[in-house]
């Protein structure tokens, strides 16, 4: 596997299938709704691509609740001048119940991993469940609309 030389003070690389896997995910044309990393062996890797099951709920049960990931989602909403829209929303996830170490790293991490993914506008910080409601990221997307 080839990796980027692209790393901050963390020492974490990104994978470049990571990149290629992130542009194919970002077409419109491309079902998924999903896409969530994790640090392994001091690279950020693809963990969930692919799933049968798009739906929000299924998202929420691929983010551990004692360790970081990190998440892109591709959501649905309505404008509010009532135009269907579709927007991609990158979740950083440290709950407060992963180890110093984890949300430390995740942190230190998360510019390297944002600068590979372009097209994202809108990038969100969670900590608990409650920060991530359909809702939430429904309004946060009209903000940029």
């Amino acid at each position: 596997m080839d990796y980027l030389c692209l790393k901050m003070s963390s020492g974490i690389a990104v994978a470049k299938d990571l990149t290629k896997s992130f542009n194919k995910f970002k077409l419109h044309n491309n079902p998924n709704k999903f896409m969530v990393f994790k640090i392994e062996n001091k690279r950020t890797i693809i963990e969930e691509t692919q799933s049968e099951d798009n739906s929000f709920l299924n998202f929420l049960s691929n983010l551990p609740l004692d360790d970081c990931r990190y998440a892109v989602y591709k959501i649905d909403f309505t404008t509010l001048d009532e135009r269907p829209h579709e927007k991609l929303i990158f979740i950083s996830w440290c709950p407060d119940t992963a180890t110093v170490r984890h949300k430390m790293l995740y942190a230190s991490s998360k510019l390297t991993l944002t600068k590979e993914l372009l097209g994202i506008p809108i990038m969100i910080n969670a900590t608990q469940r409650t920060d991530l409601s359909v809702h939430i990221l429904r309004e946060r997307c009209r903000k940029f609309t």
